[in-house]
């Protein structure tokens, strides 16, 4: 115990303290000493984020910015897909892409998704509905072809 007690004694008359144990000195060129802190500093934890409600707004704006290009991008893969399958076959029965490209599992496009898709783009123009194209087996309803707009 005495043994510590000369060696603190000797770091204060040097002009070293002790009482923080985190803190680091260094000399600049000059030869004065310098505290530097080996904490690090606070980041954004989730309470500050919900304390400060212009920061909160901005992340729920900048997340719906990221969910609608998310969802664009998707569409452009829809239609990627279908213009695609319409080079393969210059006529598709409507029901044949709602299964093809219509996911089961919950994601984009469902089968529904798929066909909305469609309608929006008969709609818009880029693909037309042909009503009879020949002989097809539908499970419910008329069948619905689908072909390139000329």
């Amino acid at each position: 115990l005495s043994k510590t007690r000369n060696m603190d004694n000797n770091n204060e008359t040097a002009g070293h303290t002790t009482s923080n144990p985190d803190s680091k000195l260094s000399q600049t060129p000059g030869g004065d000493d310098i505290a530097q802190s080996s904490r690090k500093p606070p980041g954004m934890n989730l309470s500050n984020i919900r304390a400060n409600p212009a920061l909160s707004k901005l992340l729920v704006l900048a997340k719906r910015q990221k969910v609608k290009h998310e969802f664009r991008q998707r569409q452009a893969a829809l239609d990627r897909s279908i213009q695609e399958a319409l080079q393969r076959n210059s006529v598709v029965l409507v029901q044949d892409l709602m299964k093809q490209l219509g996911r089961n599992d919950g994601q984009f496009p469902s089968p529904v998704d798929v066909q909305v898709h469609l309608h929006h783009g008969q709609i818009q123009g880029k693909f037309a509905v042909v009503e009879d194209a020949g002989d097809a087996t539908v499970e419910h309803g008329h069948p619905s072809y689908l072909s390139p707009q000329s």
